[in-house]
């Protein structure tokens, strides 16, 4: 039972990726649809290929959408990054300074958002070439991804 749950979590996280553009993060050698960053994602985009029942030409077409967006995920994944390392030095630096987190902060959230706008305008392109059947199966799949742990429910303890 727990290897099939593993699956079906491998599953559903390739379809969140997939959709979500984060399997573009390949940028630097192509990713979705033409090599980058190697094994994982070529695993990923055949999965949600499979469970999404794809054809070859909605294979094609989303890799076109795919092939627009990446230089605008790239260059926001690089600054994220970034933004990332510095908020992480400002939080361990030996004297704390709250500006320089909030800052830090700040610009790690605006790429975030830069991120989310870039993967958001992907779907609503993507979504369209899809069946009727298949988006209902890519929106199950996403109901059921495990929740983010960064968030306690109200009323529950953190």
């Amino acid at each position: 039972m727990k290897s099939k749950t593993l699956v079906r979590s491998l599953l559903l996280t390739g379809v969140l990726i997939f959709f979500s553009g984060a399997a573009v993060a390949s940028a630097q050698g192509g990713g979705v649809g033409g090599g980058g960053f190697g094994f994982i994602p070529a695993l990923i985009r055949h999965a949600v290929s499979r469970a999404l029942d794809l054809t070859s030409e909605q294979q094609t077409q989303i890799d076109a959408v795919i092939a627009v967006y990446r230089p605008k995920l790239k260059e926001q994944l690089i600054l994220a990054g970034a933004a990332r390392k510095t908020l992480l030095t400002a939080i361990h630096a030996e004297q704390f300074n709250e500006a320089e987190v909030r800052s830090a902060s700040r610009a790690l959230a605006s790429h975030k958002e830069e991120l989310d706008v870039i993967r958001a305008q992907m779907a609503q392109q993507i979504r369209p070439l899809l069946t009727p059947e298949q988006r209902n199966k890519a929106k199950r799949f996403l109901e059921n991804l495990p929740k983010p742990v960064d968030f306690v429910k109200e009323g529950e303890s953190a």
